[in-house]
């Protein structure tokens, strides 16, 4: 998945590599992590062309960080969401 960001005012984009949510499990987890759920994100920063940039990476602030990881949140959201209708619509008038 590759989204549209900014970094330190700068237009790029964002190719995520990893993406992994742990729903909250309850009380009866084993570590707090997972009693109450976690979301970990990874992703390289792109310049507008698609390529590497590393350059444009060591100047982003934790504040930008935290804006793409939750943009990317909410997209892999949006797509869960998608497919569940899609699914729904799918399936639902053979229920």
């Amino acid at each position: 998945m590759i989204l549209a960001a900014h970094i330190q005012g700068i237009p790029c984009r964002v190719r995520v590599t990893r993406y992994f949510h742990q729903p909250a499990m309850g009380y009866w987890a084993d570590s707090p992590d997972d009693c109450y759920g976690y979301t970990e994100v990874e992703f390289e920063v792109l310049d507008g062309r698609g390529r590497r940039a590393p350059w444009l990476e060591r100047r982003m602030l934790s504040e930008d960080r935290n804006v793409i990881e939750q943009e990317i949140i909410a997209a892999k959201e949006r797509e869960r969401q998608d497919a569940e209708i899609q699914s729904f619509s799918e399936w639902g008038a053979y229920a």
